[in-house]
């Protein structure tokens, strides 16, 4: 039987999520079908639907499994959340929208919502709150308008790069996010 934890079930879902990968290099994901995912993935429908309730679905899950990878380096390599705005983060996390450019791209273009609700909780705690604390900030509600202000900010220059092709490299691109950021210790 085919179940989460065999290997052919975990097989069938990494060949869908890089049939994903692959058919966003040349579509919108609105463009995407189940069709065209099954075809390219070599699975049915069925398999398909087992898997996940559709192309948003799998998108969404695409998108955490992305983001487990990032964070997972950044605990690698000691990287803390308190120093997400300093040159060597940056850096690394530049590559990593640039490796997955092609996602990112979709990503960012129909990111509309801010803030971002899921992973940025240790954001919320280890950065925004100490930098509006600072500030002399203490209402939890105005601190999420300076979430949502530097979020929008950094989404938007990042969605720029990302739809031009990332013609900058990140240790290029570096600099500018940085000269964005207030002049803070923190953030």
């Amino acid at each position: 039987m085919n179940t989460k934890n065999n290997q052919r079930y975990k097989d069938s879902e990494k060949r869908m999520q890089d049939a994903l990968m692959k058919l966003m290099k040349n579509q919108e994901l609105k463009d995407v079908t189940v069709m065209d995912i099954c075809k390219e993935a070599h699975i049915n429908r069925t398999t398909f639907y087992a898997h996940y309730e559709d192309i948003y679905d799998l998108m969404s899950k695409v998108e955490r499994l992305i983001r487990q990878e990032l964070f997972g380096e950044f605990q690698t390599r000691g990287i803390g959340m308190q120093n997400i705005f300093h040159h060597d983060y940056l850096i690394y996390f530049l590559r990593h929208i640039e490796k997955y450019q092609n996602f990112y791209r979709i990503c960012l273009r129909h990111r509309v919502k801010f803030p971002l609700e899921e992973g940025f909780e240790q954001l919320w705690e280890d950065v925004v709150k100490p930098h509006c604390r600072q500030r002399g900030v203490t209402d939890e509600r105005a601190m999420l308008y300076y979430l949502t202000f530097y979020q929008a900010g950094f989404t938007s220059l990042l969605r720029k790069w990302v739809e031009d092709g990332c013609p900058e490299s990140p240790e290029e691109l570096c600099p500018t996010l940085l000269d964005c950021l207030p002049r803070t210790e923190i953030l």
